[in-house]
């Protein structure tokens, strides 16, 4: 919309970057045709580098600074520079072509509730630590404190656990839990009026910025209330 454009004619980039940002859009959402986000195995193809690396390319250093890194941040919780081209393609494609399909979705109480609505659908077994899971030709076995077989497997703990479980993952499977890794993070909450931030959700930092704090959200804008 013309309100739209003009208001980002009025962000705070530099000529070039507010030229080269519609290319750059443009170029990433031609890439992102005929990716699956929820099947990242049709991007194979063209991850070739990193979002901010084809940002910084494509754009401007500045481009991937502002924009890109806080665009991913925002939605991922790491940096541009760690979610591969196909990734950011695929999702950026998404967002603009089928909006129906990445939507923000609002919890009644928090996002408690999705392990719970989860849970209705599962039979859940507490204390009963698993001690192994291995592959078979035809099944997986689950070691508890009995042996269970299965079809398929979700492995739902951090990378780290998983690797120690899975006593015989393939080549693929051994490299990416290898190479997985972790950043610590510190939440800190302050109480304000209500209505003070005036509908404002989520403000980012850029990691250029600081590398310290990287957002502030707003929580009465994340959950309905009771």
């Amino acid at each position: 919309s013309m309100k739209s454009f003009r208001e980002y004619l009025k962000a705070p980039f530099s000529l070039l970057s507010k030229i080269k940002f519609p290319y750059l859009l443009f170029r990433t959402v031609r890439l992102g045709k005929g990716l699956d986000f929820w099947n990242l195995n049709s991007a194979v193809s063209i991850d070739t580098t990193d979002g901010y690396s084809f940002a910084k390319k494509v754009g401007t250093k500045e481009i991937a600074d502002y924009s890109v890194d806080g665009f991913v941040s925002t939605y991922q919780f790491h940096g541009s520079d760690e979610i591969s081209l196909g990734a950011m393609a695929a999702l950026t494609s998404l967002m603009i072509k089928e909006r129906s399909g990445f939507v923000l979705c609002h919890s009644k109480t928090g996002m408690s509730d999705i392990p719970l609505a989860i849970a209705k659908k599962l039979t859940v077994k507490c204390n009963s630590p698993v001690h192994e899971v291995s592959a078979g030709k035809n099944n997986i076995r689950v070691t508890t404190r009995t042996a269970q077989f299965f079809y398929a497997v979700v492995i739902a703990a951090t990378a780290n656990q998983a690797k120690k479980m899975y006593k015989n993952p393939s080549t693929h499977q051994a490299r990416l839990l290898s190479k997985v890794r972790y950043s610590s993070t510190i939440n800190v909450s302050f109480r304000i009026p209500k209505g003070a931030l005036n509908g404002i959700g989520v403000v980012t930092v850029p990691k250029v910025e600081s590398k310290i704090i990287s957002e502030f959200t707003n929580e009465q804008n994340k959950f309905y209330e009771k």
